[in-house]
């Protein structure tokens, strides 16, 4: 079926069809490398890789196309894999089923760096602990106070249910990796404990489809560290990865890692959240698509919010005494937040490099640097901003060449 000719006359249609340059396709390189290099498709329709080559040319033809599945900012952005004989410069690619071809170049950054987490098959199953019972393919840790002093890893298939009222204490290397269902529910009055006062490895990570439905509800996250097992590792006390999962009405406290809370390539709902004296960046997203409410953080020694590509929504944020940017957000990231409330902090909000940022209510009290958008290339940074009050702020808009930044549908000039 020739699908220029069907869509010819829809001119809406066919718009859409038509992938936008720099912006549907995004090519990483894998770790610096020429040849090898990351693909992730942010276009409605499938692409159709077609060689690689350079500015003027297509030079390397590929055997088989590789075709990239339709982006949908509700679920994670997969990423793609690809090698050449010969560094690569541009790809070439079309919307599957269309003649027209377009190219995109590298870009001089590289990709998330998600390869060093968990594969499903990663790491063998351990279990073998006398405080766990098994019923059925699956397994289950009664209230009470039990050490893990040796990596605890749920295999895929199976489940592990926390009850209410249970204290994981992590020492020597205790760590919890589920490649299976993870449920841990607790109450405002029982709630479920996750604690070290040692562990520089004690860490939480959630992994693989099969950890899908995953929920995590009045549990305390305190003193951990981050994940890391063999040639797996996170930089998160807690980490969701390539799953679907729910955290509610938790918190995380004098936390070590880099992250408190990592999401990557992860389809995660998190909401009514607290996070204190937290060494790192209380949440970082990256690939994902997560609805993020009701989040307070205080005395965060990095970032509050980060979000690196992928889709964020929510609303409901007091963020205090931040020592970097309360909300940073790059690499194409869609970003929507409802009432955003910054104190006592740096900076409050940074958008660079791509990302498209929406902010109905914000409001800065002392804080250094307002609102930072940077970007010097197509597609532009994109900065809409609603409502904004300020009180004792030293620079309110930051905003360099090639960016759009709006406040109350006003565009303000760069410097």
């Amino acid at each position: 079926m020739n699908w220029d000719k069907l869509f010819s006359k829809a001119n809406f249609t066919n718009k859409k069809l038509q992938p936008r340059p720099a912006l549907s396709l995004k090519a990483y390189r894998n770790k610096g490398s020429k040849t090898s290099i990351h693909l992730e498709s942010y276009h409605g329709f499938a692409l159709e890789v077609l060689g690689f080559g350079t500015a003027e040319a297509m030079m390397d033809t590929l055997v088989q196309t590789v075709v990239l599945e339709p982006y949908n900012n509700k679920i994670p952005v997969r990423q793609y894999s690809l090698t050449n004989s010969r560094p690569i410069e541009f790809v070439y690619y079309r919307t599957l089923g269309l003649e027209q071809i377009y190219k995109t170049a590298l870009l001089n950054v590289e990709a998330s760096d998600s390869d060093n987490l968990a594969a499903p098959t990663a790491i063998a199953a351990a279990t073998d602990f006398p405080f766990i019972k098994k019923s059925n393919g699956s397994y289950l840790i009664s209230e009470g106070n039990h050490r893990i002093d040796k990596p605890m890893v749920i295999a895929s298939g199976t489940s592990l249910h926390i009850s209410p009222g249970a204290t994981i204490t992590f020492v020597e290397s205790g760590s919890l990796l589920s490649y299976g269902r993870l449920e841990a529910v607790g109450s405002s009055q029982n709630p479920i404990t996750f604690y070290t006062a040692s562990g520089d490895h004690a860490a939480v990570m959630i992994s693989g489809q099969e950890a899908s439905g995953s929920l995590l509800e009045h549990c305390q996250f305190i003193g951990l560290g981050a994940y890391s097992q063999g040639s797996i590792s996170s930089t998160a006390a807690m980490t969701l990865f390539d799953v679907e999962a729910q955290i509610r009405h938790c918190g995380f406290r004098n936390i070590k890692a880099q992250e408190a809370l990592r999401l990557e390539r992860a389809q995660a709902e998190i909401s009514d959240m607290e996070f204190t004296q937290i060494q790192g960046t209380a949440i970082r997203s990256a690939n994902s698509s997560s609805k993020i409410t009701k989040v307070n953080m205080r005395e965060i020694g990095r970032n509050g919010l980060m979000v690196r590509s992928g889709f964020v929504e929510g609303f409901g944020y007091q963020m205090q005494s931040v020592m970097n940017q309360a909300l940073a957000c790059s690499g194409y990231a869609n970003v929507y937040i409802w009432d955003l409330h910054v104190k006592d902090s740096h900076q409050a909000v940074l958008a660079s490099s791509h990302s498209k940022l929406t902010i109905k209510n914000l409001n800065l009290t002392n804080v250094y640097r307002g609102v930072e958008a940077r970007g010097n290339a197509d597609p532009v940074t994109e900065v809409q901003l609603g409502k904004v009050k300020q009180d004792a702020v030293d620079r309110l808009y930051i905003q360099k060449q090639g960016v759009a930044l709006t406040v109350d549908g006003k565009s303000i000039q760069a410097e």
